[in-house]
Order: C-alpha cells, then sequence, then structure tokens
C-alpha cells in the first residue's frame, strides 16, 4: 500500500509510504502522514491486504473497522466454480459461500433439513435456466450421513436423477451463482450485503443467460436489494437486464455499466447508464457493440445468395 487517504467526518489525512530497499522486508513500515495539508511526522502501519491491522485511533481505527464490517458483507465467486463432491458429509452449517462456490451444496443440505425453501428457490430456477429440477439426496453411508445434489430433466421419460457432478459444467457452474441469489432472495445475507460475481453465465448456453440476469434484476428490484457487482461478456445477459428496464420491472437508476476498454497506457472504465426506454445514456457506448452475430448472419446470407443457394 504505498498512499493512503482517509476523509472523516471532514479531517482529512494523508499517509504516504517511505519507500526504500530497508523497508520491504519489513512488517511495519513508515508513513509519512499529512493532516489537512499539514506534515504531521510519520507513522507506522501495517496491512494485510486493504486491512489495516493495530491502527492508532482516530480516523485509521474507523477506517479499518470499517474494512473488517466490509468483509464480512462481501460474497465473492469467481470466475471458475468449483464442482460438487460425489456424496459428501454433512459437515458444520456454512458461514459464507467460498469463492469457488465449493460449500454451494452445504448450504442446500442444510437447508433440505429444516423446510428446504431455499432448495425449492434455487430449483425454481435451475428449471428456468437450465431445464432440469433439483434435488438433495441424503444417504446413510457406513454409519455416516451423507447428501448427494441430484437434477432432473423435466419431461424425461421415465423420469431419471443425476448426480450434478455427472452431468458436466453447464449444471455445476451456476449451481454457486443461483444459490448466493438465493440466499439474498430469502434474506439469509447480512444487511448491506455486496454481491460480486465474475461470469455467472460460464458453460450456459446463450439461451440460459436471459433468466440468469432475470434472477438478478428481480433481486435489485427488492425493496432493499444488495450491490451488486457483475462482471460479464454475455450480449444476451445484458440485453435483459435492459428489457426488464423497459418494461418497468427494473428502474434506470438500479443499473450501472462500466465497459472497460484497453488503450496503450493501461485500461480506462467507461461509465453507462439507461434511460427509461433502456437506451443508454452518453457517450460511452461502444459502437458497434455486440453487433458480431449480426454482422456474420449478414456475411452467411451474402454468401448463399453469392454461390446461388436457395
Amino acid at each position: 500500500m504505498e498512499r493512503l487517504k482517509v476523509i472523516d467526518s471532514g479531517e482529512e489525512i494523508e499517509a504516504i509510504w517511505n519507500a526504500d530497499a530497508a523497508s520491504l522486508t519489513r512488517r511495519v513500515r513508515e508513513y509519512e502522514a499529512t493532516r489537512a495539508g499539514a506534515t504531521s511526522g510519520t507513522v507506522g502501519l501495517t496491512f494485510h491486504g486493504i486491512s489495516l491491522a493495530s491502527p492508532p485511533e482516530g480516523p485509521l481505527q474507523r477506517l479499518a473497522d470499517a474494512i473488517r464490517g466490509l468483509r464480512d458483507r462481501v460474497h465473492w465467486l469467481n470466475s471458475l466454480r468449483a464442482i460438487p463432491e460425489r456424496v459428501p458429509q454433512f459437515g458444520v452449517p456454512p458461514g459464507q459461500l467460498l469463492p469457488d462456490g465449493s460449500n454451494a451444496g452445504d448450504y442446500l443440505a442444510r437447508d433440505s433439513l429444516a423446510g428446504a425453501e431455499l432448495v425449492r428457490r434455487v430449483s425454481a430456477v435451475f428449471e428456468r435456466t437450465t431445464q432440469h429440477r433439483l434435488d438433495v439426496k441424503r444417504y446413510a453411508l457406513a454409519g455416516e450421513e451423507r447428501y448427494s445434489i441430484a437434477v432432473s430433466p423435466i419431461g424425461a421419460s421415465p423420469p431419471v436423477e443425476i448426480p450434478i457432478v455427472d452431468t458436466g459444467e453447464g449444471l455445476a457452474q451456476p449451481l454457486p451463482v443461483v444459490v448466493l441469489g438465493c440466499l439474498a432472495q430469502l434474506g439469509r445475507l447480512p444487511d448491506d450485503s455486496i454481491l460480486a460475481v465474475e461470469h455467472p453465465e460460464l458453460h450456459l448456453h446463450p439461451v440460459a443467460h436471459a433468466p440468469l440476469a432475470e434472477l438478478f434484476c428481480g433481486l435489485a428490484a427488492q425493496a432493499r436489494p444488495p450491490t451488486m457487482l457483475i462482471e460479464t461478456h454475455s450480449a444476451s445477459f445484458l440485453l435483459r437486464v435492459q428489457i426488464a428496464i423497459a418494461k418497468g420491472d427494473l428502474s434506470p437508476d438500479l443499473v450501472v455499466v462500466h465497459w472497460i476498454r484497453a488503450l496503450g497506457r493501461g485500461s480506462v472504465a467507461d461509465t453507462i447508464t439507461f434511460d427509461a426506454a433502456a437506451r443508454p445514456v452518453g457517450a460511452g457506448w461502444p459502437p458497434g457493440v455486440f453487433s458480431e452475430d449480426l454482422q456474420q448472419s449478414r456475411e452467411l446470407l451474402a454468401i448463399r445468395k453469392s454461390r446461388g443457394f436457395a
């Protein structure tokens, strides 16, 4: 951490690391501190990531407390989620969804013992998104209580249940995403939670992107919605958000798109908002974005015409 600025109740404190070769190995590093623009001496600070360890009392202490509270409210899922185990044991009740989603099944298994409302919510989203129902199967194996997450294709004849571990990435990858969304729906996350999800649509057919986007649109439209930061490359996902705005199901004030553009010197984020008709506002919307499919379709039609195909 090279530079830190804290504005607290009108008071501004800035700390700049006195960088030198010897300090690279120190646990406590010295920072030149200023208050209201005037130098106030040096202060020793220790960082764990962005968290401050044992800061001095005052604004820095309040900042450290706020960051610790933020840590408990952030629910982050990375872009490659774990495949559920085949028949895991019932463990201790999970406290927070892990970044790889590996304990998503634990939430469902525990819920199946207490009304199964979460299981029903997750299954309903799976039905819309993947055309599969989802359930939790419990087993006694060698004196241990175990469970399995199973899915059933809608309309299969005869009916069949398949362990989700045997269905491939297309069903296993969205499971933690859907579990996290349904936990938020049911109010089972801390107040003012932040949902940070990388590529929720990963490994899903484009047809399934829209119903997954509807899950997040529904969360945003709640009376007390979580803050959501969604990273996606999916045109279908974004279009479904715009459709929700145009239909009046989602206020445009609740949606902001940060479009990341690569430049020679680095990257910049263009901020895009929408009007009530879901049209992008401002100049940040890239020209020709998401037009690749249309261009390729036109090229295919031109080739057919030039070669005399009906």
